[in-house]
């Protein structure tokens, strides 16, 4: 009897074995070459799905992985006169995470394989749905950056210049996905030689600036996106300059009734004038927040002002 039971059980194991599809042990060869594919398992099918669709991510990425340092060299953001660009790391990963979120909606799962022992999915990026997908992402930012070329201003190419890095990101997908690049119809060659020419004007701007904090880091934040932007930047009036820019920094605490938080309201104001005192430009930005007590608060608001202030430094209307 038990020889009849282990001669079931052999057969039955063979059977499985054979039942099993071959995108599970296969599963480049079963996908070819225009998709790309990746199999997770999980206890469930939500799991099983889930964990397909995190391997394709990973595959994914690891091939851009081995582009990007060609593209990192090519792109370099500085020059042997200094930085060229203070761009924001953090945004810019944000938004690369964001269009990339947006690709892998068009993730399928395709094939579904149960086991004793769990649940197995197979999940597919057809690669001219996805190719397709990442040529609209790169041609929304090229016509912002058509734009922001043809203006020419400082602040101007400095987005360009962050685009570039998102959009880099992107078109190392495309190739992934093709083994083409879309090309840019502004290159960073162009880009940089007109921020050159900025730079070589050498205009000095005078900062004064008043904060309700004696030190406070929103003046170091303006005076870098000023030096981002290829001016020369001068904190004693006595110094030769051809532009002044006054700034100030208040804040009002409002009435907030939840035990122990308060309520912050920051108004961050700035004013560019020409030596006569004629008014050029000017940024006003307030922000309201809630925190355990000031310094909480104002680190919030600080994050608002930032970006504010880098998106919105043209307006300043200097040189």
């Amino acid at each position: 009897m038990k020889k009849y039971l282990c001669l079931l059980m052999i057969l039955f194991s063979a059977l499985g074995w054979a039942a099993k599809p071959k995108w599970l042990s296969e599963t480049g060869a079963y996908c070819g070459q225009q998709k790309l594919c990746a199999v997770g398992e999980g206890s469930g099918h939500l799991s099983a799905e889930s964990n397909a669709m995190n391997a394709l991510a990973k595959i994914f990425g690891t091939h851009v992985q081995s582009k990007l340092e060609i593209y990192n060299k090519s792109s370099s953001q500085t020059d042997e006169s200094g930085p060229l660009s203070g761009v924001d790391d953090e945004e810019v990963t944000a938004t690369i995470k964001e269009k990339t979120d947006q690709l892998l909606v068009g993730v399928e799962v395709k094939e579904k394989y149960e086991t004793p022992d769990g649940i197995f999915a197979l999940a597919v990026l057809n690669k001219i749905k996805g190719a397709k997908i990442l040529k609209t992402q790169m041609q929304e930012i090229d016509e912002k950056i058509k734009g922001w070329f043809k203006d020419g201003r400082r602040a101007s190419l400095n987005k360009i210049l962050k685009e570039f890095k998102i959009r880099g990101n992107l078109n190392l997908k495309h190739q992934v996905l093709t083994e083409k690049s879309y090309p840019s119809p502004i290159t960073y060659r162009q880009v940089i030689a007109k921020k050159a020419k900025k730079r070589a004007k050498k205009v000095v701007v005078f900062v004064d600036f008043k904060s309700f904090e004696k030190k406070s880091p929103l003046k170091h934040v303006f005076i870098n996106a000023l030096v981002d932007n290829d001016y020369l930047v001068v904190v004693k009036k006595a110094l030769p300059h051809q532009y002044i820019v006054k700034g100030e920094l208040t804040t009002e605490k409002t009435y907030f009734n939840v035990k122990g938080f308060e309520k912050h309201h920051f108004h961050f104001k700035i004013v560019s004038e020409k030596l006569d005192g004629k008014k050029l430009g000017a940024l006003n930005f307030s922000s309201e927040q809630i925190g355990r007590d000031q310094r909480q608060s104002f680190n919030k608001a600080s994050v608002e002002i930032k970006k504010y202030i880098i998106e919105n430094l043209d307006e300043l209307n200097i040189d």
